[in-house]
């Protein structure tokens, strides 16, 4: 089922995208390529239960859960693929999208191997999840309904649809039955730390409206494409105690491009990425202060870039 619907994202996006050499005005700039993360962000993050809060939040976690759950995160090799614009401009989303998944440390998968981080340029993003959603109901129905909700929302910029998958804490799959997983009860444990599971984004697909890109940089879209495929989170309101990348599309109604959402990466997306990257998947969102970690992390981050 996976395959069939991988092979269906390839397809579907492909057809849906225009002929590269037609694609002119709606393309974003180029920018400089840059083999480290750069981070934008206020000098003194704001109290660490703010921090938390905001991270809680944007991580799509259910608060009421967290000693049952896990961060998803990426597991397999980082295999990319992006469609819908020229060549070279493909190829420099795919380069900062690369530098910033191993400076996390993530492995790149080599040579020829099948997507699992897919970013696509289309003209109409809602049909192409739509025309995915009725060829493969099943995989559909595996998000929840405020996720269905917004992948499918009218008036949406950008729709990322993330394959979220519950395996062992070895990756083994969990068994199946009615098309649903079968779950072993983590309540009741006496280590509230590790759990007996783990959760994969096994693939994500990030696909943008071509008239909502105008204006924006290469380096705003490929980062903004890594954290929303290499962890599972929300769009952000922009409203929250520190900036993030998620809030991109939050300015739609800007006066111009050059006013819409940070320009890359922020402190809070790198301490929030290397909070879910650091341990071992299997950590409960809590373990070893997950999400507590991330103002410091955040902290270190504006360090490094020397704000």
């Amino acid at each position: 089922m996976r395959k069939a619907w991988r092979a269906s994202v390839l397809s579907i996006a492909l057809c849906s995208a225009p002929p590269a050499a037609a694609q002119t005005d709606p393309a974003p700039e180029p920018a400089q390529s840059d083999d480290a993360i750069v981070v934008t962000g206020e000098t003194e993050p704001p109290p660490r239960r703010e921090v938390f809060d905001q991270a809680l939040e944007l991580s799509r976690v259910d608060p009421g859960r967290m000693y049952e759950e896990a961060l998803a995160r990426l597991t397999a090799p980082l295999c990319l693929d992006v469609t819908g614009v020229e060549t070279d401009l493909a190829d420099e989303l795919a380069a900062r999208i690369r530098a910033n998944a191993e400076q996390l440390e993530l492995r790149l998968a080599r040579g020829r191997c099948t997507p699992n981080l897919v970013v696509a340029f289309v003209d109409d993003s809602r049909e192409l999840i739509a025309d995915l959603a009725d060829r493969h109901p099943r995989m559909f129905e595996l998000l929840g309904q405020a996720e269905r909700d917004e992948i499918l929302a009218d008036d949406a910029p950008v729709r990322v649809w993330n394959v979220v998958e519950t395996k062992w804490a070895s990756g083994a799959p969990l068994a199946w039955r009615h098309g649903r997983q079968e779950r072993p009860n983590v309540r009741g444990r006496v280590n509230r730390m590790l759990l007996p599971t783990r959760k994969d984004i096994d693939f994500a697909l990030v696909v943008y409206d071509l008239d909502a890109v105008v204006g924006m940089t290469v380096v705003q879209l490929a980062d903004y494409a890594t954290m929303r495929g290499l962890s599972h989170t929300r769009p952000a309101s922009g409203d929250q105690a520190m900036t993030t990348i998620l809030a991109l599309f939050d300015d739609a109604d800007a006066l111009s491009p050059d006013e819409r959402g940070p320009a890359e990466l922020t402190s809070f997306d790198i301490g929030y990425l290397r909070s879910v990257y650091f341990w071992k998947p299997e950590y409960s969102v809590p373990a070893v202060g997950r999400l507590l970690s991330v103002r410091r992390r955040a902290g270190d981050a504006m360090m490094e870039a020397g704000e």
